[in-house]
């Protein structure tokens, strides 16, 4: 990149604008009109360094030609090819684009990249500035002064029919687009543009109206007149006037175009017979197609130019956004909102963007449903299958365990073998107790063969004694083997645990529990408990069969809830199953149940948890 421009330095003021002129007529060629296009752009808005890219028949950036030192023309170079794509779309939409380099510049506090799209061939060419952050208002101008420059590559590099002549523009125009853009309201902006453009192009009377939205233009500011009455012959003939060239959507001369084009001039007539002004220009100024006013200038004798006329409508096509920025800063902020609110409305309904308007129409539907549709609220309980009918075999007496048949899950029957204690103790103590009977009943014999009656019942009364024990140890042979009371499912009873070990008189040693009358057990969240009613209805799904439901009623709500220390307090809910499914149930199984507790807004449903946690810990505000 060069360190200085092919083309002569110029200063501030009418030599930087004769080297505007210079580059316009093309004054450098070939491959020195990018060095001295960035050079003067560089110039123009005090910038370190300028680059200008552009996209080859493969999207990728090339450069085109650049201004500035080695070193931070290099650094340009890497800050705008890591940042154009993202830069480059929102300078080819709004003309001008602008983000904070993301590199340190040596002497640089706040460097700034500053870019602006660039008109004709090569198509999506952009500029680079590298400079120090401006102010706001700083940056308003330098984004015009890139702007009035942005047409001279096309003008320069198109091809040009023979005898074609490039605009002048008029060295004046750039002060009273720089001080215009200074100002910050509508007013004093409107009033100091009619008075420039009146004294700079020697005009009687320059004025400005201004279109409201849905309504007739409306006289905005006239020349060298500070206040003036809408309703006065004199202003609404100029209104008129404006009303016509804004209606045939042409800039309108009189009476150069009404002789030579056949245009309608009648309005623009009778303001020149109204008074002194032999020619007038009017402009429309038009923003994205829509017509926002129009500057009507009029003249004694002098007709207006061609140089004059487009200097005329580059400056209005410059300063019209920024007019209709101003005008709408100054309204009241209630109207502000609702203009930007009917333009938004009317681009979304308009005829293009059919996406936008799927996806508005559909987030319209989606919002109506959340705040205004309803849907069955279901609330949804642990739940476990459980039966009232349980019968506990305990251990008939001391001992060990010798073999177990049964364990838990088994299926069973009344009279199944369960369990059999071990009976060599038992045994032993029958012979014992069988012997002692002999013995006893031999000595009463004795005792009353001899005559001994008092040591007869003594020794009957050790019989009957011993006859006892007998029966008693008999009677524990018989409960030695552990059958099932009642036909069922073994819930409680391990082999492993039972084989082998000691028991004592009255040990539980299998929980029996009969399936055929078994209903759901809900554990209810206090949260949920004023949803739910007695009588309401739902369904279940067990981990087992998750792909089957069973319907099921709540038949009572135990009023006293029970501690869970994770998940917090929660009642019991007893609830029957109105169409059990088959004999594969179990007494113990769980899965989740869904109760019905009425219809309610879906945006209640899926805020109502949130909601209610606010309201728990903000209560006391």
């Amino acid at each position: 990149m060069n360190e200085s421009a092919p083309i002569p330095p110029a200063a501030e003021g009418g030599g930087l604008i004769e080297a505007v002129r210079a580059l316009r007529r093309g004054g450098l060629a070939g491959g020195a009109f990018w060095p001295g296009y960035t050079g003067l752009a560089s110039r123009l808005c005090g910038a370190q360094a300028a680059i200008v890219l552009a996209p080859d028949r493969e999207r990728k950036w090339k450069t085109l030609g650049g201004f500035g030192p080695t070193d931070l023309a290099a650094l340009l170079a890497r800050e705008a090819e890591s940042c154009a794509g993202r830069i480059s779309a929102r300078a080819m939409s709004a003309g001008f684009a602008f983000e904070p380099a993301s590199a340190a510049v040596p002497g640089m506090a706040h460097p700034f990249l500053l870019a602006s799209a660039l008109d004709g061939e090569p198509a999506g060419a952009f500029l680079i500035l590298l400079m120090e952050q401006p102010v706001p208002q700083a940056l308003q101008d330098l984004v015009v002064r890139m702007r009035l420059i942005a047409d001279i590559p096309a003008a320069v590099l198109s091809p040009r029919p023979s005898g074609f002549a490039l605009p002048e523009l008029p060295g004046h125009l750039l002060e009273i687009l720089s001080t215009l853009l200074r100002q910050e309201r509508f007013g004093p902006s409107a009033a100091f543009l009619v008075n420039e453009l009146a004294t700079r192009f020697q005009c009687q009377r320059v004025s400005l109206g201004w279109r409201e939205a849905g309504a007739t233009l409306r006289m905005a500011a006239i020349s060298h007149v500070e206040q003036f009455e809408h309703n006065t012959d004199a202003v609404q003939r100029i209104e008129a006037a404006m009303e016509e060239a804004c209606g045939q959507g042409n800039d309108l001369s009189w009476p150069e175009d009404a002789v030579q084009t056949g245009a309608i001039t009648s309005a623009h007539q009778a303001l020149a017979g109204a008074g002194n002004a032999g020619r007038i220009l009017t402009l429309p100024l038009v923003e994205n197609g829509e017509l926002t006013g129009a500057i009507t200038c009029e003249r004694r004798e002098q007709p207006f130019g061609a140089g004059e006329r487009s200097a005329l409508r580059l400056a209005a096509n410059l300063l019209t956004p920024w007019l209709r920025r101003l005008r709408e800063s100054d309204r009241w902020w209630g109207l502000r909102l609702w203009r930007s609110f009917v333009r938004r409305a009317e681009g979304v309904l308009g005829p293009e963007q059919a996406l936008l308007k799927l996806t508005a129409l559909f987030s319209c539907l989606a919002l109506s449903v959340f705040f205004f549709g309803t849907w069955d609220y279901r609330v949804e309980l642990g739940v476990t299958l459980t039966t009232d009918r349980f019968a506990f075999v305990a251990a008939p007496f001391d001992g060990h365990i010798l073999d177990v048949l049964a364990k838990s899950g088994d299926t069973v029957r009344a009279g199944d073998e369960l369990l059999s204690l071990d009976t060599r103790e038992l045994l032993l103590r029958e012979s014992e107790a069988a012997a002692d009977k002999v013995r006893f009943s031999r000595e009463a014999e004795k005792a009353r063969a001899a005559r001994e009656f008092a040591d007869m019942r003594i020794a009957e009364a050790r019989a009957e004694q011993a006859r006892a024990a007998l029966e008693r140890v008999r009677y524990q042979l018989s409960l030695a083997t552990l059958r099932a009371p009642i036909s069922g499912v073994v819930v409680e009873g391990e082999k492993e645990r039972l084989l082998g070990a000691p028991v004592g008189k009255g040990d539980l040693l299998f929980r029996i529990a009969e399936i055929s009358d078994l209903y759901a057990k809900l554990d209810l969240d206090e949260r949920d408990v004023r949803e739910i009613a007695e009588g309401a209805t739902g369904e279940l799904a067990l981990v087992s069969r998750p792909d089957l439901s069973i319907r099921l009623r709540v038949e009572k709500i135990i009023p006293v809830a029970s501690v869970r220390p994770e998940k917090g307090n929660a009642f019991e809910v007893r609830a029957l199953l109105l169409d059990p499914p088959g004999s594969w149930l179990r007494p113990g199984m769980s899965g989740v149940a869904k109760v019905d507790a009425g219809r309610r807004g879906i945006y209640w449903i899926l805020t109502h948890r949130a909601v209610d946690w606010l309201r728990l810990r903000l209560w006391w505000w």
